[in-house]
């Protein structure tokens, strides 16, 4: 697929170079397309099912308890690793990044992650960063789509003036109908 004559096939990657005394560390985010794989190894929980009967009709019929606070509970845990994962994932464009405490098949490894990180000397301003930078590559960053859609609208606003202002066609007539002078 091509957007005007740009190919679409490359995932978006943002650098981040934290410099250190002896030399630079180099961390690569890249855009998550999808999140197939993890649905396949975390499904979505589901709610309890049960059978009430219906106040207007009388009927026996089936619901969803998402009160439930298993069920809460259970889905702000799922939500949370979710979160973890595309961190993990996008990470994964940083070359030479091996995690000792996390194992991407075994989701209750994933959060290791931050402390791994502080262990390995990074402070929590650069650990922000790097997650601001996994926000802004999966479109989560609303401060940089905005940048991008006024940035486009006012190249969009200067080639309209610059495409009425190119005009080959002179005015033939004025309003009252006389010629005009010119």
């Amino acid at each position: 697929m091509k957007i005007t004559g740009h190919d679409l096939t490359k995932t978006y990657v943002e650098t981040l170079v934290i410099p250190r005394a002896t030399t630079n560390i180099v961390i690569r985010a890249q855009a998550i397309l999808g999140f197939k794989e993890f649905e396949e190894l975390l499904p979505s929980p589901t709610p309890r099912e049960g059978m009430r009967k219906n106040k207007a009709t009388g009927v026996m019929e089936s619901f969803k308890d998402v009160e439930d606070e298993k069920y809460k509970d259970a889905l702000m845990d799922w939500a949370t690793k979710r979160s973890t994962w595309m961190i993990l994932k996008s990470l994964e464009a940083t070359e030479g990044l091996e995690w000792e405490n996390v194992k991407m098949n075994e989701p209750d490894t994933w959060e290791n992650y931050a402390q791994e990180l502080i262990d390995a000397g990074f402070s929590d301003m650069e650990i922000g960063k790097m997650i601001n930078a996994v926000t802004t590559v999966c479109g989560l960053n609303e401060t940089k789509i905005e940048e991008a859609t006024n940035s486009f609208l006012v190249g969009a606003v200067e080639e309209t003036a610059k495409q009425l202002s190119t005009q080959s066609s002179a005015q033939q007539n004025t309003a009252s109908g006389e010629p005009a002078k010119g």
